[in-house]
């Protein structure tokens, strides 16, 4: 049981969330607060605000168990009891109050991105890119969707070949284009012929050494410029054109989880290779100094320490290249970049779902 606080309604919003979409606030939320907000705000009110963070990234993992929903629900009950003490009951409304209730529905209905109104957005525009004209959308819209069924089915008969330019178009919108490297990886747009550095592509034949595989003899080399790996999709470095950082990843070396930045995806026979530049993580607090003066503060809302590190981890770029297969990438991360700091900041995804 639990003291009930009283709650307000008003219909006041803020100027930030005035000029900002409802996914660039989750953005903000799940990535950039923290390492933005951190040194800006009373430390007392960052901790608090962590409370938030941590507790509805865990909510909206790709799986949520039952032990991670009953942490989140503590953090999220914390921080809901602190909200009225440190910015007043007039602050305190209907959707404050509700963040109590989140862990409960996550332990009804799942994790909150499967009845998030985001997946639908997203889904509608899908169904945008379908229709081409004002008549028979409906006709329209069966024909694009069995079209995409059957292009599965195609693919397999040319592979490893110079894919039909209109066919790889319309898997590369959709998603689609699958390579025979594994189940859960797709490989992106055509086969191209690209030089690689002497230095890399010795990297490249330690590899291929180790595994016993014959090795690149010549600097010009057979890439692609992007892959979907386990519902991500990863881009290399020389291909990014945009300016969305899509190479940033975590992946397996050696049996321990490493960052860097994909310079350049590499087929050799039937597997794919990344060249990985590595990102090495800063030993250094990311939420609370070790400051004796803030032990009142660490014993109300816990150590967040632990847990904001598993997901937001303070790192700065090496000049060291690893490579790897790219079974050994997790997935993508986002990368963020702070002006003011030559330390950078890796956040992990909650969920493929809504990768944005």
């Amino acid at each position: 049981t639990h003291t009930h606080t009283h709650t307000t309604q008003h219909n006041t919003q803020s100027d930030f969330s005035l000029f900002h979409l409802a996914n660039e606030l989750r953005s903000w939320l799940f990535y950039w607060s923290i390492p933005v907000l951190r040194g800006v705000l009373p430390t007392e009110y960052f901790v608090h605000y962590c409370l938030l963070v941590v507790g509805c990234r865990i909510l909206c993992g790709t799986t949520v168990p039952s032990i991670k929903i009953s942490q989140a629900k503590q953090l999220l009950l914390k921080f809901y009891k602190r909200y009225e003490l440190l910015y007043g009951i007039m602050s305190v409304t209907m959707k404050v109050h509700l963040l109590q209730h989140l862990a409960d529905s996550v332990e009804k209905c799942g994790p909150l991105w499967a009845y998030s109104t985001f997946w639908f957005e997203s889904l509608n525009g899908m169904l945008r890119k379908f229709v081409h004209g004002t008549r028979f959308v409906s006709s329209q819209v069966a024909s694009a969707v069995a079209t995409i069924k059957a292009i599965p089915t195609v693919l397999p008969s040319i592979q490893d070949q110079i894919y039909e330019p209109n066919i790889t178009a319309l898997a590369d919108k959709f998603g689609l284009l699958q390579s025979n490297v594994l189940e859960t990886q797709s490989s992106i747009g055509k086969l191209q012929i690209s030089h690689v550095d002497d230095g890399l592509l010795e990297i490249l034949n330690t590899l291929l050494r180790s595994e016993g595989l014959e090795e690149v003899h010549e600097a010009r080399v057979t890439t692609v410029h992007s892959l979907h790996l386990n519902g991500h999709r990863v881009q290399s470095r020389q291909s990014c054109a945009s300016r969305r950082n899509s190479f940033t990843v975590e992946f397996d070396a050696l049996g321990q989880l490493s960052f860097g930045y994909v310079d350049v995806i590499i087929k050799h026979g039937s597997n794919y290779y990344a060249l990985i530049q590595r990102l090495e993580k800063e030993n250094w607090p990311l939420c609370v100094p070790h400051d004796d003066d803030l032990s009142d503060i660490i014993s109300v809302y816990g150590n967040l320490q632990y847990l904001v590190g598993e997901d937001i981890i303070p790192a700065h770029e090496s000049d060291k290249y690893i490579a790897v297969d790219v079974g050994k990438i997790s997935g993508k991360v986002v990368c963020v970049k702070m002006d003011c700091s030559s330390c950078l900041f890796l956040a992990r995804i909650p969920n493929v779902i809504e990768c944005d």
